[in-house]
């Protein structure tokens, strides 16, 4: 809107400035009429496409979609599955003690988990983590990572069920709709497709482990196979455009 009204306001003086060249032309001679009449509706012309143009640019502006800043990762505490005693823990201790962005871990043999502390400006990457955590020879079981939400001006303050935000390389998963401002803590697990073989009929289920309560997404279909064998489960990392997907749980 003001930038409308900046560019009003400059063909006006433009019109402005002519009409007094025109002025001071008709005294002096120096222009006909003719002359005067076919410059004045130029200069109206080239004012009216520069407010067409920038109506124009608004409108496209307006209905481009808004992408939403991705929140700042601030620390993290991880749990990886399987840790039985404190040479467990000091496997997963070493292997992620090599991340690059990582600076400090802090053990807890109690909870069996670690605390993250990032270097600072350091590109985290969460899928590295839990391959870190992988390569130890457990699984991750829970990340509780702390984060910043940009300002409501740049991020929706509402996320819904079943929406996705990015965040460390990976995408957030909602499984609840969400208000969110400021500094938040994120409760997130390592989604995954299971696919179920049942007896004579295939039946392949993807759905997320995480959302097994009912807010997963379940793809389901059949074919019919010639002979009866018993179920069977495989698992695989749920990932959406090639970025591993994780469930924000309540």
């Amino acid at each position: 809107m003001l930038s409308a009204l900046f560019v009003e306001n400059l063909c006006n003086l433009r019109l402005l400035e002519f009409h007094t060249i025109r002025s001071n032309a008709i005294r002096s001679n120096d222009m006909s009429p003719f002359q005067i009449l076919v410059q004045s509706r130029f200069v109206q012309r080239i004012c009216t496409l520069l407010l067409l143009l920038h109506v124009i640019a608004l409108e496209i502006l307006l209905s481009a979609p808004v992408h939403a800043a991705e929140p700042v990762i601030i620390s993290a505490t991880v749990r990886a599955d399987g840790l039985t005693c404190s040479l467990c823990h000091r496997s997963v201790y070493k292997a992620l003690k090599k991340l690059p962005f990582v600076e400090k871990l802090s053990p807890n043999l109690d909870e069996t988990s670690l605390d993250i502390q990032f270097v600072r400006g350091s590109t985290i990457v969460l899928e590295r983590i839990e391959e870190a955590i992988q390569d130890a020879g457990f699984s991750l079981g829970m990340m509780n990572v702390v984060v910043e939400f940009p300002a409501p001006a740049t991020l929706p303050t509402t996320l819904r069920t079943n929406e996705y935000f990015p965040l460390g390389g990976a995408q957030i998963h909602v499984l609840q709709e969400r208000s969110v401002s400021g500094r938040v803590e994120l409760h997130l697990v390592p989604e995954k497709i299971h696919t179920v073989v049942n007896t004579s009929v295939n039946t392949s289920i993807n759905m997320s482990e995480a959302g097994a309560e009912g807010t997963a997404r379940e793809t389901i279909s059949q074919h019919k196979t010639g002979a009866e064998s018993s179920p069977t489960v495989s698992s695989e990392a749920a990932r959406i455009g090639g970025k591993r997907v994780y469930a924000w749980k309540i």
